[in-house]
């Protein structure tokens, strides 16, 4: 299931400060969106976290997406629209 997270979220700083370059990478990288994320998947990319949207959601996708994630023992958190415009790295995020 699903965990909330909000601005505070120690997953949802680390997020942001990978993306904003300030984190230490360590060869991990901020990916945004639903295509990326599938395609990361789909190449074999290990995945550490990963966070939804559903009001942003288009169709069926994403939940579908993080469910097989959640499945696969990733640790997924539900976010509000304000912060995941805020997470998005463009402008209309598809919310994952």
């Amino acid at each position: 299931m699903t965990t909330l997270a909000g601005a505070g979220h120690a997953e949802v700083k680390r997020y942001l400060a990978l993306r904003s370059g300030r984190g230490s990478g360590q060869g991990r990288v901020a990916l945004d969106g639903l295509w990326s994320v599938r395609r990361a998947v789909e190449v074999g990319v290990t995945l550490e976290v990963a966070f939804r949207c559903p009001e942003l959601s288009r169709g069926s996708e994403g939940a579908e997406l993080i469910a097989s994630l959640e499945a696969g023992g990733i640790r997924c958190y539900e976010i509000a629209p304000r912060l995941a415009e805020r997470m998005a790295d463009r402008d209309g995020p598809d919310g994952i």
